[in-house]
């Protein structure tokens, strides 16, 4: 499985368990996106179908909305980037996989998760 995939699935899987602690079970797209969208000041609003295609695995939310559901849900970065110990030599490795997709995507995760890091808490 590639890299982008691999992450795609664990951000997946961390906010169905977040939404499943949040609410006691599995909510609607539709309530995941309106929640979200009350929560998300500064960012575009997100659609119930953006909200069904992180959930399912399919795609993995921008940099912006990643910041408001990690505050919203208390996501643990650690479990979706690889654990912070490893994380920068499985960027290294995708690297000399070459699939540039991936490469783009685990480059620009392991910037995010820093970012994000220091936005949440900047010490």
């Amino acid at each position: 499985m590639e890299g982008g995939v691999i992450m795609k699935k664990k951000f997946s899987h961390s906010l169905r368990e977040s939404l499943k602690l949040q609410y006691g079970k599995l909510p609607s797209a539709e309530v995941v996106a309106r929640n979200f969208n009350l929560r998300a000041h500064g960012t575009t609003p997100v659609t119930q179908e953006s909200v069904r295609r992180w959930m399912r695995g399919e795609s993995f939310p921008k940099p912006d909305h990643l910041i408001v559901l990690v505050q919203w849900l208390h996501l643990n970065l650690n479990e979706i980037y690889d654990d912070g110990i490893h994380r920068e030599s499985a960027c290294q490795s995708e690297q000399r996989q070459g699939n540039a997709c991936d490469v783009a995507i685990s480059n620009g995760a392991c910037k995010l998760i820093n970012e994000i890091k220091h936005k949440i808490d900047p010490e």
